[in-house]
């Protein structure tokens, strides 16, 4: 069901901005070392909201595309966490 995908990029939404790791900005190409070093960090990678509804609209619930779970994720998460949203 679409509101269990939901809970759940909210809670990885969560627990990514109490490490810190839910950054506004959107994932950049990671051949530079430096920002390679910058986005991984040993307690895990950086996130956006968007790579977050990326993450979880992969595989959605019947009758719903992954294009569709894809925006409900990232409206969801836009509610929760404003400040990261474009």
């Amino acid at each position: 069901m679409i509101t269990t995908l939901i809970q759940q990029a909210i809670d990885m939404a969560t627990k990514k901005n109490e490490q810190g790791l839910l950054v506004w900005d959107e994932i950049p190409e990671l051949e530079d070392k430096a920002m390679n070093d910058w986005w991984c960090t040993p307690e895990g990678d950086r996130e956006t909201i968007y790579s977050i509804a990326s993450l979880y609209s992969q595989f959605p619930p019947e009758g719903i595309s992954p294009n569709k779970a894809r925006d409900i994720l990232e409206d969801e998460l836009c509610k929760k966490f404003p400040r990261f949203c474009y």
